[in-house]
């Protein structure tokens, strides 16, 4: 997959564990949900970069991946969201509980990635950003990183 220099992302991870599941390809696939009328607007695509940064208030980008894919549950208004779970559960490594609690949420984000890497962990300001979307556009990485 090629990386598309368009708009690079940042999405926060709560722990390096959900990085190494995407980097061993355990997981492949990330999941962004709302339970209000629509997700947040998140315009990314294939070949789109993602960095994923730890969410401890200071945001240290631990990773990085390109998206493969990216679609929604309201792509596909007759599909609900349990049926899309299944179909990519391959992919997202869930475990029941959390099947039954994305099966419940209004509108989900799906986006599958390639080429998950660590990277040496460095900053980043996220004191600008809004947190609003899963998926934060932030242009290019190093406009927001700290030297």
């Amino acid at each position: 997959m090629e990386y598309n220099k368009g708009m690079d992302h940042l999405t926060l991870i709560n722990s390096a564990r959900e990085l190494e599941s995407l980097v061993s390809g355990k997981k492949s696939m990330l999941a962004y949900g709302a339970w209000r009328k629509r997700l947040p607007v998140c315009d990314i695509h294939a070949g789109a970069k993602i960095f994923f940064a730890l969410d401890s208030g200071v945001g240290f980008v631990m990773g990085q991946a390109l998206v493969k894919d990216a679609f929604s549950t309201q792509d596909f208004s007759r599909k609900k969201p349990k049926t899309l779970i299944s179909a990519n559960q391959s992919k997202l490594n869930f475990n029941d509980k959390e099947i039954g609690t994305w099966a419940k949420k209004n509108h989900i984000l799906f986006v599958e990635l390639a080429q998950a890497c660590q990277l040496k962990p460095f900053a980043v300001n996220l004191g600008k950003l809004s947190r609003a979307k899963p998926l934060i556009p932030i242009g290019y990485l190093n406009q927001i990183r700290i030297s």
